[in-house]
């Protein structure tokens, strides 16, 4: 399946702004290289991270401390997408005259 791309930011939007944001990001081709389902001893599903998705977990908390006043508020690592929460807050920002980095720059450096 090859769709066309959906893109969904809002035009002349500054996604560097102080504020909550939600991103889900899919893999390649949406390949299942994330996470495997299985089983618990009970029968309910369980996820277990892959090596990749142990990867982007590991970087996902890092994002962090890589940028100052932005936080991983929450994060669900699925077979083929992650779901992120991330917060870009008032405070410092890097050295002045630096400016903020945009939900694109945060998240390309991610993967």
């Amino acid at each position: 399946m090859n769709e066309a791309r959906k893109h969904p930011r809002l035009s002349g939007y500054d996604y560097s702004q102080n504020g909550a944001y939600f991103v889900t990001v899919c893999t390649r081709d949406r390949a299942c290289v994330l996470a495997r389902v299985g089983r618990d001893d009970l029968g309910a599903p369980l996820l277990r991270l892959t090596e990749w998705g142990s990867i982007a977990a590991q970087h996902l908390e890092a994002i962090g401390t890589a940028y100052a006043g932005v936080q991983v508020l929450g994060y669900v690592i699925m077979p083929n997408h992650v779901h992120m929460l991330l917060q870009i807050g008032a405070g410092d920002h890097g050295a002045p005259g630096s400016s903020r980095p945009t939900i694109s720059q945060i998240v390309g450096a991610w993967k």
